[in-house]
């Protein structure tokens, strides 16, 4: 059995989820070629844009493919938030392959997890003195301040 094997991971991309919410973000490792003795692989997430604990639970371990399996998947939680911001990122990356090379090589090592912003921004219209007079005259709040335009 002297076929080369090769061992890839995919990128995945989720939306972060509500506010204290969590969600799995699953990574494909893929096992190319037949063997017929067990395939060992080591993974392990590292920070990027997006950082453990605060967006995402770090993980780490091993991967074994029984003979004939040929598909594994490494899931990470991802930590919602209400924070308006960017998109995120983060690594898990693939190590030590059992047999080692050249019988079994890592052809994709390193994959990025991309945590989406689900957050909306809500804009607040900026008022001129005249609007800031009508929002307080409906609040009841007329006379309990004095408002001078800048103007005047």
């Amino acid at each position: 059995d002297d076929e080369v094997l090769g061992l890839s991971i995919a990128d995945a991309t989720i939306a972060e989820g509500a506010n204290g919410s969590t969600v799995l973000l699953n990574f494909t490792v893929t096992l190319a070629g037949a063997s017929s003795l067990p395939v060992t692989v080591d993974y392990a997430t590292s920070n990027g844009t997006a950082s453990a604990p605060g967006d995402f639970t770090a993980v780490s371990g091993t991967l074994t493919f029984a003979p004939g399996e040929s598909s594994k998947t490494v899931a990470v939680s991802i930590i919602g938030d209400s924070i308006v911001e960017n998109n995120e990122t983060f690594a898990v990356t693939l190590s030590n392959p059992n047999p080692a090379p050249p019988r079994l090589v890592l052809t994709r090592a390193v994959a990025t997890g991309t945590i989406g912003n689900d957050d909306v921004f809500i804009q607040v219209p900026v008022l001129d003195w005249r609007g800031l007079m009508l929002l307080m005259f409906g609040m009841g709040l007329v006379g309990m301040f004095v408002v001078r335009p800048a103007n005047i």
